[in-house]
């Protein structure tokens, strides 16, 4: 499936999805899963996007893509600036699609939801 999009902004997105289950992964190396899955739904593309870390507690999952967040456990676990989600629902919106946290533990799901066509000119087109 192809989609046209700009490939620097969407990598961007992409790392900070990855990094994040990677910095909130459990301590055990054993229980580290991360799942990619991709789909095309109607005229978009939806990247689910789920791991088993730590995952975020009820009363935080409203606060998450708040500029500056980091919940409790997020501090005591690893540092962070708590930019990444901000910035990553920033640019999708911008792309013209969504970043929604849709299960928040075991596993922490995010869906990543583009439009296969960009609506203004993008910069590079992802294949």
């Amino acid at each position: 499936m192809a989609i046209l999009t700009d490939k620097v902004m969407l990598n961007q997105v992409i790392y900070n999805l990855l990094i994040n289950a990677i910095k909130y992964a459990e301590k055990d190396p054993g229980q580290f899963k991360i799942l990619l899955e991709a789909s095309e739904y109607k005229e978009n593309l939806m990247i689910k996007f789920k791991d088993w870390g730590i995952g975020v507690v009820e009363e935080d999952v409203n606060k998450i893509f708040e500029e500056g967040f980091r919940s409790l456990d997020a501090i005591k676990k690893v540092g962070g600036s708590g930019l990444g989600l901000s910035i990553s629902i920033a640019i999708i919106q911008q792309l013209g699609g969504s970043l929604k946290l849709v299960n928040n533990s075991k596993p922490t799901e995010f869906h990543l939801i583009l439009p296969k066509t960009f609506k203004e000119s993008p910069n590079d087109s992802f294949r």
